[in-house]
């Protein structure tokens, strides 16, 4: 039930860039919060009012999503975005948020301590038939990034039109990101490393000429100051979900369709009504879907 690409995140450097800087910087263009939902009409608003709560369950393992803030209560991503289902519901007075491990999170929503899991969850087919899960809310690009042009005016993506033959892409072994580079571009020279910080390495020592790996970590690194400005993607974002999944939904019950539907309704409101992109920005100053060219 984990994130499909959990290997992005190691709770090490990458978590401290994060925690250190989603605050920071400058926001995202708006042009560059994507959008999931697919409703074109939305259906009757769900009446809630016989509920008696709504109890969303996370981790404080996986920033920029879900954390401890300062005071060691949830905070990130997905509980602003739990709150904004209860927010578009009505309910606020009966939303709460719990965090637990994630490893206690699917006991406690099956001895119904709990209606919903906003943890990360992947969307998979054994996902499908543990749990009844909303529309998706987020979904992890898969991203390149080069070293700066010397020349401003220089299109990085002009290389992908000749699927990158001749130049050097480095990619860490074993993952999703490896296995993507093999299938989209084979006529690339690939290069694989140990860890993304070796891909960061091998970028800025110019041994290569691409690295390849999630957006959502390679965003952080373009902002930090172990990257100082050296680099920006290269081309936009592939979503292929062959190889990096459907994305994360909030989990229910099986048996509690009606409460699924009802936060797959509210998610699609909160792209409509602006709640998400105010989300988005706040937790992504650099976006995971920007342009090609973007960085600090």
């Amino acid at each position: 039930m984990r994130k499909t690409i959990s290997h992005f995140l190691h709770l090490g450097i990458l978590s401290t860039l994060i925690l250190s800087f989603v605050h920071m910087l400058p926001r995202t263009a708006d042009a560059d919060v994507p959008r999931f939902q697919t409703l074109n009409v939305l259906p009757e608003k769900p009446d809630l009012s016989g509920l008696p709560r709504l109890r969303f369950l996370t981790s404080l393992d996986f920033p920029p999503f879900n954390f401890a803030d300062e005071n060691k209560k949830p905070t990130g991503f997905n509980i602003d975005i739990a709150r904004g289902i209860c927010s578009v519901l009505e309910i606020e007075q009966k939303c709460e948020i719990q965090a637990l491990p994630w490893s206690e999170l699917q006991g406690a929503l099956e001895g119904r301590r709990a209606e919903a899991i906003i943890a990360g969850n992947e969307i998979s087919l054994e996902a499908r038939q543990q749990f009844g899960l909303s529309a998706p809310y987020f979904r992890f690009p898969t991203r390149f990034i080069a070293r700066k042009p010397d020349d401003a005016s220089a299109d990085l993506s002009d290389s992908f039109n000749d699927g990158l033959q001749g130049l050097t892409v480095a990619v860490q072994e074993g993952t999703a990101h490896e296995d993507f580079l093999k299938f989209h571009f084979p006529q690339a020279m690939a290069e694989t490393v140990s860890s993304q910080q070796a891909g960061y390495d091998a970028l800025q020592s110019g041994t290569v000429d691409y690295f390849l790996a999630d957006g959502v970590s390679l965003s952080f690194y373009l902002t930090s100051p172990a990257a100082d400005g050296c680099c920006v993607f290269a081309s936009g974002p592939y979503l292929d979900i062959d190889f990096t999944g459907l994305g994360m939904a909030v989990a229910v019950r099986n048996e509690d369709t009606f409460l699924r539907e009802a936060i797959t309704y509210a998610l699609a409101v909160m792209e409509r009504n602006g709640r998400y992109r105010e989300v988005f920005r706040r937790y992504f100053p650099l976006s995971p879907y920007a342009a090609s060219g973007a960085g600090p």
